[in-house]
């Protein structure tokens, strides 16, 4: 719509210039021409005003229409940023909504006690009381291997010190002698191995 209008607004201003130019010549008649020399000097000045005049008129109509189309365009520029102005009003006010309900779900009430603030806390009242001396019902920690009494009671373990102490661990006898020694109990038959039996 608002390129018709321009093209229109164009259109008249070109065609009030083109209406008002003078006529091409054709052939005129002696009449004509003795009438035309008689009048000229008059008719000269009153062609030139009339012609002045439509164009400032056509010239006027063009800026007007300029004008009314810069105008919608403006009032259409006007209506996008009121229109953009809300949506981002609604949504700052949805995003405030949702953190609000976020700092109410996290929030913590807590009541003034300033004796509390002030006091003693709990671990420091534990460390003012005395050390008290107990004894351990059961160990401390859970153990899941063997306890050193029951590695210093199997006799290959006493054996093996032994023939450290006296220098004769690495010797061949010293491994034969291990190797026939039988352990306090004997071991499980899933537990043995068959990749080195011949």
């Amino acid at each position: 719509m608002r390129k018709a209008t321009l093209e229109r607004s164009v259109g008249n201003f070109r065609g009030c210039t083109s209406k008002n130019r003078e006529p091409p010549h054709s052939a005129a008649s002696p009449a004509n021409e003795a009438g035309k020399a008689m009048g000229l000097t008059e008719a000269a000045g009153g062609a030139e005003t009339g012609v002045s005049e439509v164009r400032r008129l056509c010239h006027g109509l063009y800026v007007l229409n300029r004008v009314n189309f810069r105008k919608e365009q403006f009032q259409q520029k006007l209506q996008m940023r009121e229109a953009e102005e809300k949506q981002k009003q609604k949504y700052d006010k949805e995003r405030e909504e949702r953190l609000q309900a976020l700092r109410n779900q996290v929030s913590k009430v807590a009541e003034a006690n300033p004796e509390r603030m002030m006091g003693n806390t709990v671990a420091w009242r534990v460390r003012q009381q005395p050390e008290e001396v107990f004894t351990l019902q059961r160990p401390l920690y859970q153990l899941n291997t063997y306890t050193d009494t029951q590695i210093v009671s199997d006799p290959r373990v006493r054996i093996e010190q032994a023939l450290r102490t006296a220098g004769l661990h690495n010797i061949p006898y010293a491994r034969q002698i291990l190797s026939e020694i039988q352990p306090l109990k004997p071991p499980r038959r899933d537990t043995e191995s068959t990749a080195f039996r011949t």
